[in-house]
């Protein structure tokens, strides 16, 4: 929903959504690691859009070391 809402330029509305799937996402502990780094990037982009870069930065740092943590460092990482 979360995604949805930015597309619409629902931009705070779409904060809310956020917010509670990182809890969700983030309760889940490592079985849920890799949907909350995507769910950090799409966060991420929102606040891009909102003009908070570095809340933006901060969400895609998050979400990488997710994905380095979980998935490995020799894999590939790609946030545009």
């Amino acid at each position: 929903m979360g995604n949805l809402e930015t597309a619409s330029g629902n931009l705070l509305e779409s904060r809310n959504y956020f917010d509670r799937a990182i809890q969700i996402w983030a309760d889940g502990g490592d079985a849920t690691a890799n949907t909350l780094a995507f769910t950090y990037v799409s966060a991420g982009r929102m606040h891009m859009l909102q003009g908070n870069l570095t809340e933006a930065m901060n969400m895609t740092q998050l979400a990488e070391k997710l994905f380095i943590r979980t998935t490995g460092a020799d894999k590939g990482f790609m946030v545009q």
